[in-house]
């Protein structure tokens, strides 16, 4: 089973604390488990560490935690940057970078005569970041997230 996501079906009183674990002995080599928690917007690697809170509220069925299996021996680094998407909340007056960071990255906000008018740190346990741009003018920007070894670039509109 690899590339693999499996909706976990959780019920809790508020306040009662629940903790995520898996026991690696029997995982293969190359096979990663994550816990996708929706609501707070964290993914968790449990091959390396258990996922632990308190809810606020009486959780009950599916739909804000998944298991995700990925078998990163088979992955192409470049292929998670390629999934990555980039658009705009003009509402918001934000650019939305949303999808699976596998390392330390970084977004860079270009204007069309290719000078650098924003720099912003990724959280990589975040799946989905919005970075405020509203001190820029409206127009056509180029959005480019990259680490060391892998970079996606996409123009965007603010309005």
């Amino acid at each position: 089973m690899s590339d693999v996501t499996i909706p976990l079906g959780v019920n809790s009183d508020q306040g009662e604390e629940i903790t995520f674990s898996i026991d690696t002995s029997t995982i293969p080599d190359g096979i990663n488990v994550y816990l996708d928690d929706n609501v707070a917007n964290m993914s968790t690697l449990l091959n390396s560490g258990n996922y632990t809170l308190t809810p606020t509220t009486d959780l009950s069925g599916t739909g804000r935690f998944y298991l995700r299996i990925v078998d990163s021996s088979l992955s192409v680094p470049n292929a998670l940057m390629g999934q990555l998407k980039i658009y705009t909340n003009n509402t918001e007056k934000a650019i939305v970078i949303s999808g699976e960071l596998p390392e330390a990255s970084v977004a860079h906000v270009y204007d069309l005569q290719g000078r650098q008018v924003l720099q912003r740190g990724l959280n990589t346990t975040m799946r989905t970041q919005s970075i405020n741009v509203g001190h820029l003018s409206t127009g056509l920007y180029i959005v480019k997230v990259g680490n060391g070894s892998q970079q996606k670039s996409q123009k965007v509109i603010l309005r």
